[in-house]
């Protein structure tokens, strides 16, 4: 992926880039790299002009021959062509390829417009090669088993069948042929199938269309002429053809002279500059009309006459003929560019040559040195900026022809120290070779015992007269203790009542003012875990779990949640080393609403009242807490977890983690990024208008989630994570509605209630034992519980499957990716304790995939499984053992599919629970997660009713466990 890449031209005419990472790790490249542009005979090649989109770069040379560069992906970048052969059946002879004179040709299109044969395609250009022979296409929905589909006669309107019957006289066969590009980092230069295809001046743009990899690519002509290129997108980086947008015109009757041209990251737009510096902006660009419907011309500061500009997301900057640097700020829609002020600011001079990015950071070349700079401090809140700063150049010419931020992603607080500073210089060192030395454990541990010391010190000399004024239950030390507000689940209390939290050596003590007492044993401790509510509060977990183990703790400030948070779980791990465990040392790991990771040590044996040791359940193993953020996570063989963050990055768990051993400390980074959203509702008041209010009304609170969670502006943000905005941003105007809970989308005179929406981002950022794993933005991950070979499936945010390889204990995080193709975007994926792997498309389809043995499992097809009386829209998550696929509807009812060998079997759940989460461990158990609660089904299926519809009833097993997202076991 091209994301985080700074390119530029040199004066030499080799193209470069530098990476834009924040902090670029040991073994990354954080200086300009050289690519080099080579013709026929490896000649060198002179660029003028490139244009970068997220995976792909274009430039053109002094020619006007234009070169691709497409950047490295996980993803193949794939083509398949088709064409049908069509028969005739003749008596006596049967089924001929040779078709009436009337009829369709031997190989045609769909519609048998067209005469096709293998011989009429061709590959697109040098980057590209043929993956397979022809293949005959199979679908069982359409086509029968060698691949036919008949009808009564070819015309336009035939109705095709899968079987053949009486009355079929006509049958025709898809082919199809997958081409793959192959010139992945490296120029290639694109076919030129017009000779007035050459260019001066190239852009690109648009990159959030909506269109996977989909974006805009401009040119100008030598003879003056815009086009746009028709087709490009991330399975065609080449694109199709040029197709020409009309010019301005002038009034002389002719056509303005274009010197340049240029467009947005961020939008659908071109601008265009004429010889005489007057800019022109295309209105009316839309995904139905992508070339436009007129030109506009844009008012510059006192109609001077400007030598360049460049468009970001809501800045316009210009440079005039003076070499003086101007923006402002704009919006941009399909109506064209506005000035949303109607002066410009002037923001330096003596700089040309600009290019901004998708978050309106500014790029420019200083006239004379052609150094190039970066606009520091371009933010919301100050889009004119502070300064220009020179980038650093260690080696090579720093003498730039041209620069392009386009795929720029990073805010102006995250400048890589990188490009600006001259002493800054990456750590050589190798970590994981200092990490384990014993001069480094040894020094931590004596910091640790003195820090000990030191807080006894500090404990014994507090004099806490609030504290004292509840009575002490008995003469023991506490070692810990503070005021808090607490809810004890057995006294029957909803609201918060003031107390004080005790910890001895021995034992947890909670005293509430209003006299009731509660006190456990330490070994009694389960977990630890933060929850959400008006303060910083905790839930102490006891053994056994039940209604009245539960205590809710609040505390004054966040850190003192946390150092309570590490003292309780120091405890559970004093406590659980002294178990003896399981030799297959079973795991489990959950994700609680908030998006911490847990873990569940379930390998942990305990004595019954017979002395017999059996392992503990999951709702009294110790859990811990683990660093960082999730959406989802998934755990395979040989303790291999994966998890992926709501932003959709990748992360493995490192191999040394274990969650009884306190004394490892991880310099891995995690880091995530959400958008906050509030909604505002106010009411209206006769002869006073739309008011705010306070709290709630009718149900409906003044500030509130999307949820209905009642939050304000002020909220307070969870440990590790801090607002990116400065402040909060409106996202959309007063949307009205006869009532606060009621229908919204009426006119304005007729309502009395009114809301709007505001934004906000916020990012996470915490050490821990994740290892980020590059691959594209994902949506879900499987890690395969196959001890031969560990297989982790993602599925990325567009629906593409990708297998990372080389999983294993020592290196969780794998080493290489392979691109499972599918004829479908994938939306739901699952793995079984076989050979086997189920998905579920987007457009509805059931796939399958099996094979004698899992070296294979991700180089075979898919394979389409038929399940009648089920509409598969309606599943939300997919799971599977050895033979059974379960699948859970958005109702919260489960459904079940057998594999049997004379076929797939559907069967219904009989179960009145509505389930939120649904998963299998290794042995075939079922887990699900209900709304305050998990359920776990021992077994394989024994029997299903043979009724119609078949029924099955799971016998479940209730565990009490609280504020869980979702839970994998392995």
């Amino acid at each position: 992926m091209n994301h985080g890449y700074l390119w530029a031209v040199t004066k030499a005419g080799t193209p470069q880039r530098i990476n834009s990472k924040e902090k670029p790790e040991a073994n990354e490249i954080y200086d300009w790299e050289d690519f080099p542009v080579h013709g026929v005979g490896g000649e060198p090649v002179h660029i003028i002009k490139l244009a970068s989109t997220p995976e792909v770069v274009f430039a053109i040379d002094r020619g006007g021959h234009v070169y691709v560069f497409s950047t490295q992906t996980h993803l193949a970048i794939r083509q398949t062509v088709t064409t049908y052969s069509n028969q005739r059946w003749y008596p006596v002879i049967g089924w001929c390829s040779h078709t009436l004179p009337t009829d369709r040709p031997t190989f045609s299109n769909h519609d048998g417009t067209q005469r096709l044969t293998f011989e009429s395609f061709s590959l697109r250009s040098d980057g590209w090669r043929w993956e397979e022979p022809w293949l005959v296409a199979q679908d069982s929905r359409r086509f029968d088993k060698e691949g036919w589909e008949y009808g009564l006669n070819f015309g336009r309107s035939i109705d095709w069948t899968s079987s053949q019957k009486s009355t079929s006289f006509v049958r025709r066969r898809l082919f199809k042929r997958t081409m793959r590009f192959v010139a992945i980092e490296h120029w290639i230069q694109m076919a030129m199938t017009n000779s007035e295809h050459k260019f001066l001046d190239l852009c690109a743009g648009n990159f959030a269309s909506g269109s996977e990899g989909a974006f805009d690519l401009f040119a100008l002509s030598e003879f003056g002429r815009i086009y746009r290129r028709e087709g490009v997108c991330r399975n065609n980086p080449e694109g199709s053809k040029w197709g020409q947008i009309e010019g301005i015109s002038s009034n002389d009757g002719g056509f303005e002279d274009i010197s340049a041209l240029g467009t947005s990251a961020a939008h659908r737009c071109l601008l265009v500059l004429t010889w005489d510096g007057r800019l022109y902006a295309r209105w009316g660009m839309t995904p139905e009309r992508p070339h436009g419907r007129g030109w506009m011309p844009i008012n510059l500061p006192g109609s001077q006459p400007i030598t360049g500009f460049a468009l970001g997301y809501t800045s316009l900057w210009i440079v005039s003929v003076e070499a003086k640097i101007f923006t402002s700020n704009v919006s941009v829609d399909h109506k064209g560019i506005h000035l949303t002020q109607t002066n410009f600011r002037e923001a330096g001079e003596a700089m040309c040559r600009m290019s901004c990015s998708r978050n309106d950071q500014v790029f420019a070349i200083a006239n004379g040195t052609e150094v190039l700079h970066v606009r520091t401090g371009v933010c919301p809140e100050e889009p004119y900026g502070k300064i220009w700063t020179p980038m650093v150049h260690r080696n090579g010419e720093n003498r730039m022809l041209q620069v392009d931020a386009s795929t720029v992603s990073f805010t102006h607080r995250r400048i890589p120290k990188a490009w600006i500073d001259e002493n800054f210089a990456p750590s050589t060192l190798d970590l994981s070779q200092i990490r384990d030395a014993q001069w480094r454990v040894k020094i931590i541990s004596e910091l640790r015992e003195m820090n000990d010391r030191c807080w006894g010190v500090f404990q014994e000399s507090i004099d806490g007269p609030e504290i004292e004024n509840f009575a002490r239950t008995d003469d023991q030390k506490w070692r810990l203790e503070t005021r808090v507000a607490a809810i004890i689940a057995n006294t029957g209390l909803l609201n918060w009542s003031e107390g004080v939290f005790q910890l001895s050596d021995t034992e947890i003590h909670v005293t509430l003012k209003r006299g009731t007492v509660y006190r456990r044993p330490l070994e009694d401790l389960c977990a630890i875990y933060p929850i959400s509510s008006s303060k910083p509060a905790i839930c102490v977990s006891m053994r056994p779990l039940s209604s009245s183990s539960l205590i809710r703790i609040g505390f004054s400030t966040d850190d003192e949640r946390v150092q309570w948070i590490h003292e309780l779980e120091k405890e559970i791990r004093r406590c659980a080393v002294l178990l003896p465990r399981d030799r297959r040392s079973q795991w489990a790991f959950s994700i609680l609403d908030d998006g911490t990771p847990r873990c569940h040590v379930i390998s942990q044996m305990r004595a019954d009242k017979n002395n017999t040791q059996i392992p503990v359940s999951l709702d009294s193993a110790p859990t811990l807490l683990v660093p960082g953020h999730f959406i989802d996570i998934s755990a395979g063989s040989e303790r291999v977890v994966w998890a992926i963050t709501s932003a959709g990055h990748v992360y493995a768990l490192e191999s040394r983690y274990d969650p009884l051993d306190e004394e490892v400390e991880y310099t891995y980074k995690q880091y995530d990024a959400q958008i906050e959203t509030l909604i505002e509702h106010q009411k209206y008041a006769f002869f006073r208008g739309f008011l705010p209010f306070d709290g709630c009304s009718g149900n409906v609170y003044a500030w509130c989630d999307l949820f209905g969670k009642q939050k304000d502006k002020t909220m307070r943000l969870p440990r590790g994570w801090t607002w990116s905005d400065l402040e909060w941003k409106l996202k959309s105007d007063w949307e009205f509605g006869v009532r606060l809970d009621g229908e919204w989308g009426v006119a304005e005179k007729k309502a009395s209630a009114r809301r709007r929406v505001w934004q906000r981002e916020r990012v996470f950022e915490t050490s821990g034992p994740w290892i980020r794993v590059d691959c594209p933005p994902a949506e879900s991950v499987h890690v395969s519980r196959n001890n031969d070979m560990i297989l982790t499936w993602v599925i990325t945010k567009s629906g593409d499957v990708l297998v990372r390889l080389g999983c294993c204990r020592a290196g969780p995080q794998g080493q290489d990716w392979f691109h499972v193709s599918s004829e479908w975007p994938i939306r739901l994926l699952c793995i079984s304790s076989g050979n086997r792997v189920w998905a579920l498309t987007k457009c509805n389809r059931l796939l399958v995939r099996e094979c004698a043995n899992a070296v294979d499992i991700y180089k075979i097809d898919w394979r389409e499984v038929i399940v009648e009386e089920v509409t598969l829209s309606e599943i939300i998550e997919i799971t599977a053992c050895s033979r059974v696929l379960w699948m859970l509807r958005n109702d919260g009812r489960m459904l079940g599919v057998l594999a049997e060998k004379s076929g797939y079997l559907l069967y219904r759940i009989r179960n009145e629970i509505p389930l939120r989460r649904i998963t299998v461990d290794r042995d075939g158990n079922l887990w699900a997660i209900g709304q305050q609660e998990i359920y776990r089904k021992n077994g394989t299926i024994r029997e299903i009713r043979r009724s119609r519809p078949l029924e099955y009833e799971i016998p479940w097993e209730k565990i009490e466990m609280n504020d869980i997202s979702m839970i994998t076991i392995f």
